[in-house]
């Protein structure tokens, strides 16, 4: 989980990049489908394999339209698919602003972006905040029972059954806050 984890955020990182790509070369009169088609060269390494298949796909039918939702369907990138829907509906409407569409996308995907790197930031340091509490008492009995007459007091029955009450309500303390920051984050 953690490898498929790094690889979708390098993902997302790169779209700025290629979205600027496309941008520049639409800027320098190249059409939409060839800036795509350049990015498979030119663009982010982590994105080149989508956008070699999108350029073979337009090389064998021609059709930019069924290219992109061909490629559209057998992707799970939801960034590739909004890029998708807004040629496809900038196209129908009318290219003329291409390029002030795809910019206000790329401003858009970036402050997308940072608001995601801000919400995982905050459920990492609640995350890390639930493990220092379940784990500080535990380290304070540890180091109470270097004393004699604390180890006595945890060998009776009634300390037996403290601990594993504090057990108890640790984890399940614990459980509710991490549950609690996945909830505060819309994981």
């Amino acid at each position: 989980r953690a490898q498929e984890g790094k690889k979708q955020k390098s993902i997302q990182d790169a779209w700025p990049e290629a979205l600027d790509h496309i941008n520049s070369a639409i800027k320098s009169g190249v059409s939409i489908s060839e800036a795509l088609s350049n990015l498979a060269e030119r663009g982010p390494i982590v994105l080149s394999p989508l956008f070699k298949e999108y350029k073979c796909q337009v090389k064998s039918d021609g059709n930019l339209e069924s290219a992109l939702k061909n490629l559209c369907r057998s992707t799970q990138d939801p960034v590739f698919r909004r890029l998708t829907q807004t040629i496809l509906l900038v196209r129908n409407v009318g290219g003329v602003q291409v390029g002030l569409v795809l910019r206000t996308f790329t401003a858009f995907l970036r402050n997308d972006l940072a608001a995601r790197r801000e919400i995982e930031m905050r459920h990492g340091w609640i995350s890390n905040t639930a493990r220092i509490a379940a784990f500080a008492p535990w380290l304070l009995l540890i180091f109470l029972t270097f004393q004699p007459q604390t180890r006595q007091a945890y060998n009776t029955l009634t300390g037996a059954i403290l601990v594993l009450c504090g057990s108890l309500l640790m984890f399940l303390a614990y459980v509710w806050m991490n549950k609690s920051a996945k909830q505060a984050t819309g994981q």
